[in-house]
């Protein structure tokens, strides 16, 4: 199982016992969940497997640009 789908789903079972979560595995499926259903906060792993993490928090900030976002990453970012 990917480590995101592993994640996805953990947050699920955290998160869904006192809020309606919405689980989305590409930026175009996550911007339709929010245009349609909105959201609260939204939480994006930029090392998707698509890779279009950035492209979707890009989105969001220019359609929701009050929404919270938490972003993920396991790079750390040091070679």
């Amino acid at each position: 199982m990917h480590d995101a789908t592993t994640f996805l789903e953990l947050a699920d079972e955290i998160l869904s016992r006192d809020e309606r979560i919405f689980l989305a595995y590409d930026a175009r499926q996550a911007f339709q969940l929010m245009r349609h259903l909105g959201g609260a906060v939204a939480v994006i792993d930029l090392d998707s497997k698509a890779k279009d993490g950035l492209s979707l928090m890009r989105r969001l900030r220019e359609g929701f640009p009050d929404l919270p976002v938490i972003v993920i990453s396991s790079v750390l970012g040091v070679p």
